[in-house]
């Protein structure tokens, strides 16, 4: 790890929620970024604050972008895992939040 590297580290330790909300990822291959925990579709948009009961409901939590979706035939499909089946409300919200990181990355689709 280089000296920058720890700088941020340390700094992210100190600062917690309002700093980390503030930086946004830039996702490259999608290994290093976690779907859930991580600021990378803009703004300060980070999708468990967004959607607690889905983050709740998530079998994803703390895994990276690339590890939550999948290419096929040319598009970006979301493999979003869950604990239990979704009521309706909860479908709806899954709905939202996939249409709205569609809009911010391009990616679209629930595989």
């Amino acid at each position: 790890m280089n000296f920058q590297s720890w700088w941020w580290r340390d700094l992210s330790k100190i600062c917690c929620g309002w700093f980390q909300e503030g930086l946004l990822w830039k996702v490259g291959s999608g290994d290093k970024v976690r779907f859930w925990e991580d600021n990378w579709i803009g703004g300060s948009h980070i999708l468990s604050s967004m959607y607690p009961r889905l983050y709740a409901l998530s079998l994803d939590q703390g895994r990276t972008v690339g590890e939550v979706g999948v290419w096929a035939e040319s598009t970006w499909n979301w493999r979003l895992r869950w604990i239990r089946v979704k009521f309706v409300w909860e479908v709806v919200q899954e709905e939202e939040m996939v249409s709205k990181i569609s809009m911010w990355t391009g990616h679209t689709g629930l595989g």
